[in-house]
């Protein structure tokens, strides 16, 4: 899981990257012509700011494979809740924002940490969401750091009604439930059961192979990271205290109220209680682990893939 994702890379050395590449963007600054293909646009990374663990609202997973108009309109209405909410636009991960395309492996190296600074998973869940595998990674990678499936939020635009699983929320917005092309929704049973790492694609053969090879290594087999997955996602595993750190609890969608380290031991220690769970077999990692220090070494950037592409 977690492991395979850093590989041999040192635990202080992605925190030193991870810093410098957490990126977010208000959702109020990108258009629906930004999201309209998933060609990279170094214009769009210019456009995002460094972000600060803890104070990113959303970390936004979707398909590049779905229909751009309809997945924009949900995407709005997502924006449209939180606004009536919480009076702003969110801060959100946004991967042709967030990622530097000439930097694409170190981003990779660093989505562990990317996934755990954000406050909740918006999960924008198209027809074709379920079979890439950048999503499935996404998924799995957030709740191994300590995410839960009370955090994901599942914008589901897959089906038309009346088929589509779910509720309307509460209206808080000028929108009626008769006018929306989305729901919000949450993962299935059968969504869990039908998760299949073997079949789900990348864009980029090259990403596709790695991601595989590295999920195949960690777990012993694709099977049985399918398998770990329909646990974590299905129903009746939906558990667990909220995320702890460093800073201790807080409201998903809420940054911290008085943060008592700096983010760098911060995503330091939640890595590395992570990676320390795996290795004993500990479900949770809850024990204290001395924060790492920041280092000025530079991990060496590999291939670049696109990310963007998922």
């Amino acid at each position: 899981g977690v492991a395979s994702i850093i590989g041999d890379v040192a635990v202080d050395l992605v925190v030193s990257r991870a810093n410098g590449l957490f990126r977010c963007v208000r959702l109020d600054a990108v258009t629906e012509t930004d999201m309209a293909k998933s060609d990279p646009d170094p214009a769009l990374y210019a456009r995002s700011q460094l972000a600060v663990p803890g104070e990113v609202d959303a970390f936004i997973s979707h398909s590049w494979y779905d229909e751009p108009r309809r997945k924009w309109l949900a995407l709005q209405e997502w924006h449209a809740d939180f606004q009536a909410q919480h009076g702003r636009s969110p801060l959100v991960w946004l991967d042709k924002f967030s990622i530097d395309q000439d930097a694409v492996s170190a981003n990779l190296v660093c989505l562990p940490l990317f996934l755990a600074g954000c406050n909740s998973l918006v999960a924008l869940r198209g027809p074709t969401f379920m079979q890439r595998l950048w999503c499935i990674v996404e998924l799995f990678v957030f709740l191994e750091m300590g995410g839960t499936p009370a955090e994901i939020q599942v914008i589901d635009f897959a089906l038309p009604e009346p088929h589509r699983r779910g509720s309307w929320p509460a209206p808080q917005n000028a929108q009626s439930p008769s006018s929306r092309v989305s729901r919000v929704s949450a993962f299935s049973a059968d969504d869990a059961a039908a998760i299949d790492v073997r079949s789900a694609v990348c864009g980029r053969p090259e990403d596709q192979s790695r991601l595989r090879t590295l999920l195949a290594a960690s777990f012993g087999s694709l099977d049985a990271c399918s398998e770990a997955l329909r646990e974590l996602l299905a129903p009746e595993g939906r558990t667990g205290a909220a995320r702890q750190g460093h800073w201790g609890q807080y409201t998903p969608g809420r940054p911290p109220a008085s943060p008592h380290s700096p983010p760098s031991d911060w995503l330091g220690s939640r890595l590395a209680r992570r990676l320390a769970s795996r290795v004993t077999g500990r479900t949770t990692a809850r024990s204290a682990i001395v924060p790492v220090s920041q280092q000025n070494s530079e991990m060496t950037t590999g291939t670049g893939g696109d990310a963007a592409a998922a």
